[in-house]
């Protein structure tokens, strides 16, 4: 009986840490996915920020 109750605890266990990758593996996707869009929107305010440059320079001149 000791053997079927251990093997129990250690399948409940599996299942808990399956889980838990599955929720690290969504988790690291979403954070993936926010660290890509910080990255565009970066790219974005530098592009504008040299835009913004180049018409007050000329505005000046």
């Amino acid at each position: 009986m000791k053997h079927a109750e251990r093997i129990s605890e250690v399948e409940k266990e599996r299942f808990s840490l399956v889980k838990q990758i599955e929720e690290l593996e969504l988790a690291t996707q979403q954070y993936s996915a926010v660290l890509e869009q910080a990255v565009i929107q970066s790219a974005q305010l530098k592009e504008a920020n040299e835009k913004s440059k180049k018409f007050t320079i000329s505005s000046i001149e």
